[in-house]
């Protein structure tokens, strides 16, 4: 914790500034929720959620990009299943270890948002946690920062203009890959919305792009 905390700003006073981090990662580990709240149980969690099939095949070019990857998309959805088996038991029982399969091979698991959150309302409630959509985000950044700044109670912030980080451009992906991909998805996509109440309505836009 001291090493954490030493990662964060300072006041002159020495006192720690109001100051976020996050890492897509979070949301999916199985122990980081419980561990967030053993430190920080009043913490406000911002939660950006990818329309699953996008954010599939993006992960998927991500870890082709990092080099991770040499299965073709198609081989590497139908490999997740054995690649990942046993893994999440394996954090289970042994909370310092790590999983490299785990964290780089999940494409379809972390699209699976209704698990993931549930596993973060278990610790917090749902007053504790702003959920937002990522293409609604990128139509309009400025209302989202609005959004962001209501909702941690911080006067609101103007920016003159908004950059675009990370962004990856990936080739036209296989018709027929994406239509397996929305149909797995379409089921999970349902239960998200009856956890929160609202639709995203990635079942009916499934060729929204970046």
């Amino acid at each position: 914790m001291d090493w954490y905390r030493a990662q964060f700003p300072l006041s002159a006073e020495g006192q720690l500034l109001l100051t976020g981090e996050g890492t897509p990662y979070y949301l999916f580990h199985p122990w980081v929720s419980q561990r967030v709240h053993q430190d920080f149980p009043d913490v406000k969690l911002i939660i950006l959620l990818r329309h699953p099939v996008e954010r599939a095949i993006s992960h998927y070019y991500w870890e082709v990009k990092l080099g991770y990857e040499r299965l073709s998309l198609k081989a590497a959805i139908a490999q997740e299943p054995s690649r990942l088996q046993g893994e999440t038991e394996k954090l289970l029982a042994h909370p310092l270890d790590y999983s490299f399969n785990h964290q780089h091979y999940s494409y379809l698991a972390r699209g699976i948002y209704g698990d993931q959150l549930q596993t973060w309302f278990r610790y917090f409630p749902q007053k504790q946690c702003l959920i937002l959509e990522s293409h609604q985000f990128y139509r309009n950044p400025a209302r989202t920062l609005n959004q962001v700044c209501q909702f941690l109670a911080i006067p609101s912030y103007r920016l003159p203009h908004f950059k675009t980080y990370n962004a990856g451009n990936y080739p036209a992906v296989d018709p027929g890959v994406r239509r397996q991909l929305t149909e797995y998805f379409k089921p999970h996509n349902l239960r998200l919305k009856m956890l929160l109440g609202e639709d995203f309505g990635w079942d009916r836009d499934s060729e929204l792009k970046d």
